[in-house]
């Protein structure tokens, strides 16, 4: 009868870890996107048809957030357009404003126009004044659009894939290069709830650095 084997799990806390666990997260993000952007496509609420609305927006929303969450050329592990190769011409270049902008003014904030509402005054001869308001609000992508941002998101799932695969190499020599010594003094991994985090916004917000 073999001897049972015990299995310890232990962080391991490099630049190029942390990186790795970055992208796993990305990778996550991006499919989590994907898979709202073509739940959206497919569905087409009828008229009056409000919760099929809601849903198919909140989708977009959330796609949109998701991915303008990958990129920060100023933080530590996020992805710079210009060095995902195939979203790095023009047309992508410029396709990615524009679903910054839409984070910007209706996903995640509130300005510019994608969100609208002017109180009006109607005034009539032997009619006293009334008001009413007139409201406009962005209500999704054009069919076009839509499919670009289902591409646009798969091209770039594909390069964290390939980062992944790449930092993933990475790691593993670097832990085949460490003594039993080494080893055994990496801290234990663990996973932090949330709510334990939550005694301060500063505390929450704290974010991987590079070291």
């Amino acid at each position: 009868m073999t001897s049972p084997i015990t299995l310890l799990s232990k962080r391991i806390d490099t630049p190029e870890a942390r990186e790795l666990a970055e992208l796993l997260m990305m990778e996550s993000d991006l499919r989590h996107a994907n898979r709202a952007l073509k739940i959206a496509a497919d569905m087409l609420p009828e008229e009056n048809d409000l919760d099929g609305a809601a849903i198919r927006l909140s989708l977009v929303r959330d796609a949109i957030v998701q991915v303008c969450a990958c990129f920060g050329p100023t933080e530590p592990f996020k992805l710079n357009l210009d060095e995902v190769p195939s979203v790095a011409d023009q047309q992508w270049q410029d396709f990615y404003r524009f679903i910054l902008d839409k984070r910007d003014t209706f996903a995640a904030h509130r300005f510019g126009p994608d969100r609208q509402c002017e109180i009006m005054a109607f005034v009539g001869e032997g009619v006293g004044p009334r008001t009413s308001h007139i409201r406009s609000s962005w209500c999704g992508f054009a069919d076009a659009d839509h499919g670009n941002f289902i591409s646009f998101v798969g091209r770039v799932g594909l390069h964290v894939e390939g980062r992944i695969k790449t930092m993933t190499e990475i790691v593993n020599l670097q832990l085949a290069q460490m003594s039993s010594e080494e080893l055994g003094a990496l801290p234990e991994a663990l996973i932090t709830v949330a709510g334990s985090l939550r005694t301060s916004r500063e505390k929450y917000r704290q974010k991987p650095t590079a070291k």
